[in-house]
């Protein structure tokens, strides 16, 4: 349609606005966040405006949402405001979108501005989500989960109907319910009964529920992996002193600021519900042997939802580039294995005692490493040595190359990379508690020469 899309502006000051489509080329009024006024910006004829906050706050169905309904003000509404140009001799620029839709109620005052509004509010939805694939991917589904109306687990299996129609269509999880109740499939009315149109949120998570996230969600696992989050108090919160604190025995907790603004520095999370019969890769009987239930609501991490907030552990990345400088990958590759895993034994101070109670490897790997040894050590070797010196996983990740090695998508292998990622600041004890619930080897070889 040769629009253009604007972000990274607000439109107002108290959240009123979605996004506006411009029809004529000149200046519009957006909020400054940081002067706490309204100043203009020049916007070109064609240009849609997307509120910031319809990205930091709401979801990546809203957005869509939101683009559909300004393109298709653009598409039947542009008419409109070039004859009241010519008429009235307005100029009208923009066509401003509230968060609230009018409604149709019958003694309601219908102006112009309000009826394309229901009519773009009305049509978006079917632009998203056509109705002959629609209903093909609604029947798709019912066979994928064996639906039924007499089915027990009816409530569960439409949620899950939903989910994937969500993100299937790329639209939020209430849309895709309103437009099955539109098509007919009444039953969608009975799930998803939030009080506002948006699933809730939250930043909690256990390290159970956060490794089934992990192995199952290759966004999540390149998040976390990247170093930008540690694990503190239950939360993945951005790396930097700002928001976390590392006590005397290495462990992390959140700051009082970073308590004061969760959502500015964890991770968020919605749910999704888990047929845990057929979801049985990374899990065992010793796991979840308490799980009865067929389905299982687990955490969903939602990449569109975390955009700021891994923005911004970004940004505070770039500032330690002075300190990265030390490890740059060409210095890395002048050494083996065993003088790079010793210089950081060395920077922190370590000796043999401590290497073995750190590791639970034995005396002789800590000779190796001194003596850089020809030898190269195994996969569970290296992770020993990296969860005992307490290294993120880019500089795991290194010295597992430098050995050799790589991670796979082995269930073992996975759970080795987030005890690295996912317990950082704990000891080998703690990672190794948490490899046996998970009925795989621990870390370390001290009873074995």
């Amino acid at each position: 349609m040769g629009l253009t899309l604007l972000q990274g502006n607000r439109l107002t000051d108290d959240f009123s606005l979605f996004g506006q489509i411009c029809f004529s080329k000149g200046k519009v009024q957006v909020y400054d966040i940081f002067g706490n006024n309204y100043t203009e910006v020049d916007v070109d004829r064609g240009t849609i405006i997307i509120d910031a906050y319809t990205y930091w706050e709401r979801n990546l169905g809203c957005v869509n949402n939101t683009i559909a309904h300004e393109a298709f003000h653009w598409h039947r509404h542009r008419l409109f405001a070039a004859i009241r140009s010519l008429l009235r001799g307005e100029k009208l620029i923009a066509c401003r979108c509230p968060i609230n839709t009018p409604n149709d109620e019958k003694n309601a005052v219908w102006t112009d501005e309000r009826s394309m509004e229901w009519q773009a509010d009305k049509i978006s939805p079917r632009i998203l989500m056509p109705i002959e694939t629609f209903k093909v991917k609604i029947e798709e589904l019912y066979e994928k989960y064996s639906h039924s109306a007499h089915s027990a687990l009816r409530t569960e299996i439409l949620e899950c109907v939903i989910d994937e129609l969500a993100a299937f269509y790329n639209v939020s999880k209430q849309s895709a319910k309103i437009r099955m109740i539109d098509l007919g499939y009444k039953v969608a009315a009975g799930v998803y009964n939030y009080e506002d149109s948006y699933a809730p949120y939250f930043s909690n998570i256990s390290p159970r529920d956060a490794f089934y996230e992990y192995s199952d969600n290759e966004e999540f696992r390149k998040v976390v992996d990247s170093g930008l989050f540690v694990y503190a108090d239950g939360y993945f919160t951005t790396n930097d002193e700002k928001y976390v604190t590392e006590n005397a025995d290495g462990a992390y907790s959140l700051t009082t600021y970073a308590w004061d603004n969760l959502a500015e520095c964890t991770l968020q999370f919605t749910y999704r519900r888990v047929n845990m019969q057929e979801h049985g890769r990374f899990h065992s009987d010793a796991f979840h042997r308490a799980n009865r239930n067929a389905y299982e609501k687990l955490p969903r991490y939602d990449a569109d939802r975390n955009i700021s907030v891994v923005g911004n552990a970004e940004e505070l990345q770039k500032k330690r580039e002075e300190f990265e400088a030390q490890y740059t990958q060409h210095k890395a590759l002048t050494k083996t294995f065993w003088q790079r895993a010793y210089e950081i034994m060395e920077m922190k101070h370590w000796n043999s005692s401590v290497f073995c109670e750190r590791t639970q490897l034995n005396e002789i790997t800590y000779s190796r490493a001194k003596n850089n040894n020809e030898s190269l050590p195994d996969v569970r070797t290296v992770i020993a040595m990296c969860a005992g010196l307490d290294l993120d996983m880019p500089l795991t990740t290194e010295l597992l190359s430098l050995a050799g090695h790589t991670l796979s998508n082995s269930r073992e292998h996975q759970a080795l990379g987030f005890v690295i990622t996912g317990f950082k600041g704990k000891g080998i004890y703690e990672r190794n508690a948490f490899l046996e619930s998970l009925d795989l080897q621990p870390l370390g070889s001290k009873q074995r020469l």
